[in-house]
């Protein structure tokens, strides 16, 4: 845990604000790239097409760095980072099975959209115009709820681990509960949000009536994601890389079951609702580990 404290002390990113209790500018800076995506999709749609899209995630990811990278060179940070320092080979033994976590997480979205082609036509595209908002929510929140809770766990797991324990149920409960209001504003909202940015040209009601509906199932993961966001962090803290590469596999290998079970039934919404389910049984298994490793150093 000081060995990626320190590490982030000498290399460029959200990380080294984040070392050192800056947490607002780190969480506020990532609003930027959803939020210039959708500036370009509502006021340049006509003449960029889809193209805005691509342009606003490069223009907010510029604006991003260059928002953080001021922040740390009035610090006077390096914007460079280094490969030399004695306490960074321990830092590498539990950077790859993040790296593992990562990769296989994020890996769940293809699959969503590889098993909804077998749907027939609409249904991929259907997939990832209904994920897309839910997933720049779920950005934007849970890395500002991740980065906020890192540095505490850290220094909890160092000294007052039975204080984790406390602390880590009391996040998980009071995200669960605030996650759950955000689900019913999505259902609220999710229709004239998807009609008023898409339904155009050759997309029409039909479409919007469609993909409100994935938006929606997809929102129902919001607490259960939370949670394993949380959940994550505590891991790392408490150096639990293999439990975090096993919660990785879990959660691809129940993505698929649940997206199999429930595309039967209700065909690409119940693949994006099979996100749910699938994020609650990976925040369980990770639940577990931690709270095994918690246990055994009382």
């Amino acid at each position: 845990c000081c060995s990626w404290s320190r590490a982030a002390d000498r290399s460029p990113g959200p990380g080294v604000l984040n070392a050192q209790r800056r947490f607002a500018l780190p969480a506020i800076a990532p609003v930027l790239t959803p939020l210039v995506m959708a500036i370009l999709l509502l006021v340049a749609r006509d003449e960029l097409g889809i193209s805005a899209l691509a342009w606003g995630a490069v223009i907010g990811t510029a604006l991003e760095a260059a928002i953080v990278g001021f922040a740390l060179s009035r610090r006077g940070r390096p914007l460079l980072p280094k490969s030399t320092g004695a306490d960074l080979s321990s830092l590498r033994s539990r950077w790859v099975p993040m790296l593992l976590a990562n990769l296989l997480l994020g890996g769940a979205g293809l699959i969503d959209q590889m098993m909804a082609a077998s749907l027939g036509t609409g249904a991929a595209s259907a997939i990832g115009y209904g994920a897309k908002l839910v997933l720049a929510g779920l950005h934007v929140a849970t890395l500002a709820l991740g980065v906020a809770v890192l540095p505490t766990y850290s220094d909890a797991a160092l000294g007052d681990r039975v204080g984790l324990r406390g602390r880590l149920r009391k996040h998980v409960a009071i995200v669960a509960l605030i996650s759950i209001p955000a689900v019913g504003i999505a259902a609220l909202i999710a229709e004239p949000v998807i009609r008023i940015l898409y339904q155009r040209g050759a997309f029409t009601s039909a479409d919007t009536e469609l993909v409100s509906h994935v938006l929606i199932a997809y929102a129902t993961q919001l607490p259960a994601y939370a949670a394993t966001v949380i959940l994550v962090r505590a891991a790392a803290a408490l150096d639990l890389g293999r439990a975090i590469a096993v919660a990785a596999v879990v959660n691809l290998v129940a993505t698929v079951t649940f997206n199999l079970g429930l595309m039967g039934i209700y065909g690409v919404v119940g693949i994006a609702a099979a996100t749910a389910p699938a994020f609650l049984v990976t925040a369980a298994v990770l639940y577990v580990a931690v709270d095994r490793s918690l246990s055994r150093s009382r």
